[in-house]
């Protein structure tokens, strides 16, 4: 169980954002609120609960937070807030898998990291495809294909955030372990969605050793 104000900052909103967003969770019966224990004199707080995984229709619960976290995003008023949320999500993902380099052994740390990220993102559900350029990245899938159609703004800004997150997580975890990291600048890593169905998403991702140009 959680106060709006825990709530709030685990989430990164303000807590009259998430006191909107858990109202409305609360009507759609995906959480229950009841008072805390009192701790001392005062109203007591109130809690949130999620409902239980299996009381609820997953697929639909699962669309309504995405949509709800969204919102949240678009109301903060914060253009950096999607691509932050990115990397959070990519630090968590990595965090739960191996962030070391893939590839084969002996391979140049560059095109090792670029497999790295093929596997992660294969992983997170987008079906990468690396084209012949072996820099750009097809997304084939996405799996916030849904709601990107309402908020293309966040959801993609999220994906971009989330891919140059892994490519830093990456170099970090080279350095970590003693290993030259790879070359590519994270934040040179650009997104081109497509949402029309004409064609895949493509992530491009830098060569080794360019310079940083804002952009």
């Amino acid at each position: 169980m959680m106060t709006v104000e825990a709530v709030a900052e685990a989430v990164g909103l303000s807590a009259n954002t998430v006191r909107f967003h858990l109202d409305r969770l609360l009507r759609e019966g995906l959480v229950t609120r009841q008072p805390a224990r009192p701790d001392g004199p005062g109203r007591p707080h109130l809690v949130y609960r999620a409902v239980a995984a299996g009381a609820v229709d997953g697929d639909g619960a699962y669309r309504l937070l995405a949509e709800l976290l969204a919102e949240g995003l678009v109301r903060s008023g914060d253009a950096r807030a999607a691509l932050e949320a990115g990397r959070c999500w990519a630090d968590r993902f990595v965090e739960a898998h191996d962030p070391s380099i893939g590839g084969n052994v002996g391979a140049e740390e560059d095109v090792a990291a670029v497999a790295r990220v093929v596997e992660l993102l294969t992983d997170g559900g987008f079906a990468p495809e690396l084209l012949a350029d072996e820099r750009t990245i097809a997304l084939r899938s996405c799996p916030f294909m849904g709601l990107a159609s309402k908020r293309a703004d966040v959801v993609c800004a999220m994906h971009l955030g989330f891919a140059r997150c892994v490519l830093q997580r990456l170099q970090d975890a080279a350095r970590a372990a003693g290993r030259v990291p790879h070359q590519m600048e994270a934040g040179l890593v650009r997104l081109k969605p497509v949402l029309d169905g004409s064609g895949p998403c493509l992530l491009s991702l830098p060569a080794p050793h360019t310079a940083h140009h804002p952009g």
